[in-house]
């Protein structure tokens, strides 16, 4: 384990890797979750980006365990991310957008008319993996292997 001084002539990457290991290690040792109390034990100062880190380190070393079902964290991540894939695409539709525009920039084509054809991809692309699971639900193909 390291103290904010053994590390302080370190670069920022570096330093926070080392940081992140640290309380890695301590929360591998120690019950206590008291951020207050860990940065002191620790010697660490209590900054916000210390308290960030502990945090985030925190909640990955619970996605890593196990609950009573014997599902890991990172598996029930997963589970609500994919069913939270067409909100994301839909949110995302703007910025795929843009980034047509941007590599189309030669074809001297409106915004509008990018945003037209980045919808009807989108929806061409929903239909397929409709008619795919439908499919599947009716013969029990898997044909999953089509989108690889």
């Amino acid at each position: 384990m390291y103290t904010e001084k053994q590390i302080a002539d370190l670069g920022f990457i570096k330093r926070t890797s080392l940081k992140t290991q640290t309380y890695a290690h301590f929360f591998d040792h120690s019950k206590t979750t008291n951020p207050s109390k860990i940065l002191d034990t620790l010697q660490h100062e209590k900054t916000k980006w210390n308290l960030y880190l502990l945090k985030k380190t925190y909640q990955l070393k619970k996605l890593n365990e196990e609950d009573t079902s014997g599902r890991k964290g990172f598996n029930k991540f997963f589970e609500y991310l994919s069913d939270k894939i067409p909100f994301i695409l839909f949110i995302s539709l703007p910025f795929i957008t843009v980034i047509f525009a941007i590599i189309y920039y030669r074809k001297k084509l409106s915004y509008a008319e990018h945003m037209v054809f980045v919808f009807s991809f989108m929806t061409f692309m929903f239909l397929l993996i409709f008619v795919e699971e439908i499919i599947g639900l009716l013969t029990g193909l898997d044909l999953s292997w089509i989108f690889n």
